[in-house]
């Protein structure tokens, strides 16, 4: 299986948590998401940001989606991307999708 970090579209509000994913042409080629879960919260939510996963599901892949939320006044984080580090040989991290920049309030993946 291969694994695939998404941290490029905005994040809205929607009943489909994997509907972002089918608008993004690198991940055309996957086909449609078998499953998705739940979002899972990685950081506290005091910090300078706050992060959370949601995990879809493909035949062959596994694609994490990292949700970003600026909390940082006055600041405006630019080319962010989630970095995971993995002890296994299941896994292979086959790409990136960095977000372009979040403003302070904004929350993005």
């Amino acid at each position: 299986a291969n694994l695939l970090l998404s941290a490029a579209f905005k994040s809205p509000q929607m009943y489909d948590p994997a509907a972002v994913l089918y608008a993004i042409p690198e991940l055309a080629s996957l086909g449609r998401v078998f499953r998705s879960t739940s979002s899972t919260a990685l950081t506290e939510t005091e910090t300078e940001y706050v992060v959370h996963c949601l995990k879809h599901i493909y035949n062959d892949h596994v694609v994490l989606q990292f949700n970003v939320q600026n909390t940082i006044d006055d600041q405006r984080l630019e080319n962010v991307s989630v970095a995971i580090e993995a002890d296994t040989e299941v896994f292979e991290c086959t790409g990136e999708l960095p977000c372009e920049a979040i403003a302070y309030g904004e929350t993005a993946s």
